[in-house]
């Protein structure tokens, strides 16, 4: 990944997935990092492919985001509160925090303003 070889990276990562191991939240957090830095939309492509392969709970959160109430089958407000209580603080807090923080710097590039507003209001209430 730090060097750009994100073809590489999916099929490595799938491979460890189908392997009965689980990507962390570290992990997924850290390759959305990729992604919130990245400038060309190839890579981008690359790395959404890159992020589904984790098969993290967190992307079908990401994903769930950016679909509409009707689809999600409630607000966006309690969607995002939803999945932050499902995340074990005891055992995942620092890497809850550090996906907060990429998660916001993410949705404010894209422009989403209002999904952001609330993932801080429910960081606020949890973290």
């Amino acid at each position: 990944m730090k060097n750009g070889l994100y073809e590489s990276a999916k099929p490595l990562l799938e491979t460890y997935v189908n392997s009965a191991a689980k990507v962390d939240l570290i992990l997924y957090t850290s390759i959305l990092a990729y992604l919130v830095r990245c400038q060309e939309e190839q890579n981008e492509r690359h790395l959404m492919a890159i992020l589904s392969a984790t098969r993290h709970k967190a992307h079908a959160f990401m994903c769930g985001l950016f679909t509409g109430p009707e689809q999600r089958k409630q607000p966006v407000l309690s969607f995002v509160r939803e999945f932050f209580q499902g995340i074990d603080y005891e055992l995942e807090e620092g890497a809850a925090k550090y996906f907060v923080n990429v998660l916001l710097n993410y949705l404010v590039l894209m422009g989403q303003i209002n999904r952001a507003r609330c993932v801080w209001k429910v960081k606020q209430g949890l973290c």
